[in-house]
């Protein structure tokens, strides 16, 4: 169970924040209960990159469509913080 291994790790997240990671990730597609290690395909690409899932999903979609250029640009905007924070 994802949630008993969080809750041993040295600063476990709450409850409510490891329900909100599962629902986002089931949302986007990136977890298949039928697999053995939870993970749809899109699931693992999405874990090797350093970026909120909804981005990651975001970029191989783009590049699978051959827009890889212009959805780099958006993920970078989305992914900087403001100028003004």
């Amino acid at each position: 169970d994802v949630g008993a291994f969080l809750m041993r790790t040295p600063d476990p997240p709450t409850k409510l924040a490891i329900q909100f990671a599962e629902s986002c990730l089931r949302e986007i597609g990136a977890l298949d209960d039928a697999s053995p290690d939870l993970l749809s395909p899109l699931g693992r690409h999405l874990a090797a990159l350093p970026t909120h899932p909804r981005i990651g999903k975001m970029l191989v979609v783009g590049c699978l469509l051959g827009c890889e250029h212009e959805v780099l640009n958006i993920a970078g905007f989305l992914s900087a913080k403001g100028p003004l924070t």
